[in-house]
């Protein structure tokens, strides 16, 4: 099977390693370096990938015939990224390195597709709001941890939020 990238697979490659904090750091490194790369850099670090195992994982569930329907898919992403998703297209779900992705493509003919977008799938609930702070080192991590339960809040995500709930009572 042949498989190209559509044009606009740049700017999908750009989003699941530039800009999305949640695309996993085991894969494609932590989002804190990820995100000073350039279009370039992104590609390359891709394109590693693709060939150390990627394009295998999405050419095993492209062979599936269970295609992922748009409804279902779109639960999987963000407002940004339900705009690239294309009724029209074909998409699978797949695991690669034990991370859930989608890849959305066409097949103009039999024995070849042509990729249109992929996404890193991680949680989305639309009742929530999330707010992430990133950590330069696990050392500080496990020192805001520990100064949360020092302090009585159990654990540093509780702390966070009681903190930010202040803050906005306050400003009133």
């Amino acid at each position: 099977m042949t498989i190209e990238f559509a044009k606009i697979f740049s700017s999908s490659i750009e989003q699941l390693i530039l800009r999305n904090p949640y695309t996993p750091s085991r894969i494609f490194g932590r989002y804190k370096d990820r995100k000073r790369w350039d279009s370039d850099k992104a590609i390359e670090v891709f394109n590693r990938e693709w060939a150390q195992g990627l394009r295998a994982a999405v050419e095993e569930a492209v062979a599936r015939d269970k295609n992922l329907s748009y409804e279902e898919a779109r639960v999987f992403l963000n407002e940004f990224e339900v705009k690239f998703l294309k009724s029209e297209m074909q998409r699978r779900s797949f695991e690669y390195k034990s991370f859930p992705f989608i890849v959305q493509y066409s097949r103009p003919t039999d024995d070849r597709i042509e990729l249109n977008q992929i996404w890193y799938v991680h949680s989305h609930d639309s009742d929530r709001y999330l707010v992430c702070v990133e950590f330069n080192t696990p050392e500080e991590l496990n020192a805001f941890n520990e100064l949360a339960q020092r302090k009585g809040f159990g654990s540093g995500n509780h702390l966070l939020d009681e903190y930010v709930k202040s803050l906005i009572q306050e400003d009133g």
